[in-house]
């Protein structure tokens, strides 16, 4: 019996680390076997802008990622992202989740 997806992990970063990001939880199915991701703006003191059409708009654009893995595995996945993109502009959170599941 597999252990149960019990913790929603959420990565935001840089839409320059898309291809990266994405290639690696392509590449670790067994702990994202599914993900969904989608453009977000970065807002805040302690958000990076760049250029000046940011520094106008005061927000950079960032990319989300969200996925469902199992609390017990989910610092593998963190370790393998910290190794292969070492960046202090992907954040994360992770929560527990109450239930998950299919409609049908």
């Amino acid at each position: 019996m597999t252990e149960a997806r019990n913790c929603l992990l959420t990565l935001v970063f840089p839409p320059s680390l898309e291809e990266d990001v994405i290639g690696l939880l392509l590449e670790h199915p067994q702990w994202a076997s599914r993900f969904v991701c989608f453009r977000a703006d970065g807002h805040g003191q302690a958000m990076p802008l760049s250029g000046s059409a940011e520094l106008v708009r005061g927000r950079t654009p960032r990319l989300i990622v969200q996925l469902i893995v199992v609390r017990a595995e989910v610092h593998q996945l963190l370790a393998e992202l910290r190794q292969a993109l070492a960046s202090p502009e992907v954040a994360y959170w992770m929560v527990e989740l109450a239930e998950s599941g299919r409609l049908a």
